[in-house]
């Protein structure tokens, strides 16, 4: 019996709550220790384990006798498993013991003071995989900073930030940082500033962001300093703060690449063709493979003059998420016959998928042999577009036509 017991708690932990890693293994001895704690409310229980040299000490504040047994074995795996990483990385000096209330009463989600974490019993009961509420909340122990010493914004948006760096089952709760939305402020803090901090991190490095907070845990930060931690830079060589962060950010940027990179949008594109491979778009050589990354796979039609002679000729569109500017194309050569390959075509972008601006065109073009890519740029003076189609006129004269990819890209 007490080897069923360990197994079907290991099961429990490692496969239906993800929260085993590597360096933070559970012993049986843990699991056992945990639980003995009931669900009864008012029961208080400590733990203490040595990582890293280490002594941590949680104790288990259950107020709640509905919660549930395998959310409470998570959350004290999390604490055990995401605070000593945190700790190590911006406050060594930081409270090794810490208490963990789950409070029926509460109505809120989870909140700090000092060392004492408090989360709503009923937001577990109702979200009982959204255990990494507890990781985003844990920088607010480490730092200990004196009350006014940062906005709400700034500490939810690290949080936020931590959580989508150090969490152990955000895919299992669903938790994501969303993509960029011109509705979005720095301000919002929360996942949209989160997202923010993972561009920081990019281009000014994650040393950064441990001297932002260490400047929020001496109450030392202020407004200049953004403008400090991003001086001297190949990105920003004055420095910017933070209103000229979010501009750069939320201008060309809001992709998550380093300034100054190469910005594939292909990468968020959706493709419609106006002619299909034969056997569907689902086929080995179906459309879709024309924007996978592969340079090993291709799309294929096997009647190119029927596909030309359609009203609007053969044509493939790119849509994104929003209007971006693109001024580099470049096109990859399938594996077969030249023959082919596109020679002759034209590279336009509209806004509303019916209205199309000119924007290239290439005749007698050719490729240096397969797999081989060629690249073209165009002057777009700043504008930008939703859809960018591409419509061969001419191949190399062969009835088929195919092409391995067809990317479209953003350069400074």
């Amino acid at each position: 019996m007490k080897t069923k017991f360990y197994v079907f708690i290991t099961v429990v932990l490692c496969g239906m709550f993800l929260a085993c890693t590597s360096g933070t293994e559970v012993k049986e001895s843990f699991l056992v220790k945990v639980d003995q704690q009931s669900g009864d409310g008012g029961t208080d229980k400590t733990y203490t384990r040595e990582v890293d040299g280490d002594s941590l000490t949680l104790t288990i504040s259950n107020l709640d006798a509905n919660s549930e047994y395998q959310t409470r074995l998570t959350l004290i795996n999390t604490f055990f498993d995401v605070y000593p990483k945190i700790r190590a990385d911006f406050n060594a000096e930081a409270t090794s013991d810490m208490t963990l209330v789950i409070d029926p009463t509460y109505d809120g989600t989870i909140k700090t003071e000092g060392n004492t974490i408090t989360v709503s019993g009923s937001y577990m009961l109702e979200n009982p995989f959204d255990t990494d509420i507890l990781t985003a909340e844990l920088i607010k122990v480490v730092v200990a900073a004196p009350e006014g010493s940062a906005p709400d914004w700034l500490m939810s948006g690290i949080g936020n930030y931590l959580r989508y760096k150090y969490g152990l089952n955000n895919d299992l709760a669903g938790w994501e940082l969303p993509e960029y939305s011109d509705d979005q402020y720095y301000t919002d803090g929360g996942k949209a500033l989160g997202r923010f901090f993972v561009w920081f991190e990019l281009n000014w490095g994650y040393d950064k962001i441990q001297e932002l907070v260490k400047d929020i845990q001496m109450g030392t930060y202020t407004s200049d300093s953004w403008i400090a931690l991003t001086k001297d830079s190949d990105a920003t060589a004055d420095g910017l703060d933070i209103d000229g962060l979010w501009e750069l950010y939320t201008d060309k940027n809001n992709i998550l690449v380093p300034i100054g990179q190469p910005i594939d949008w292909t990468e968020e594109a959706t493709l419609t063709v106006s002619y299909e491979n034969a056997n569907g778009v689902d086929a080995s050589e179906g459309s879709p493979k024309l924007i996978d990354n592969n340079t090993s796979t291709k799309f294929l039609i096997f009647n190119y003059p029927e596909a030309a002679a359609q009203e609007d000729g053969f044509w493939m569109t790119q849509k994104f998420k929003a209007a971006r500017e693109i001024n580099t194309y470049t096109l990859t050569s399938a594996n077969d016959a030249s023959g082919r390959d596109p020679k002759n075509w034209t590279i336009e972008g509209s806004n509303d998928n019916s209205t199309w601006t000119l924007l290239d065109t290439q005749t007698n073009q050719s490729f240096s042999g397969r797999g081989v890519t060629n690249t073209y740029t165009f002057d777009t003076n700043g504008e930008t577009y939703q859809y960018y189609r591409f419509t061969v006129t001419a191949n190399g004269g062969d009835t088929l036509f195919q092409l391995a990819e067809w990317r479209l890209i953003y350069i400074e």
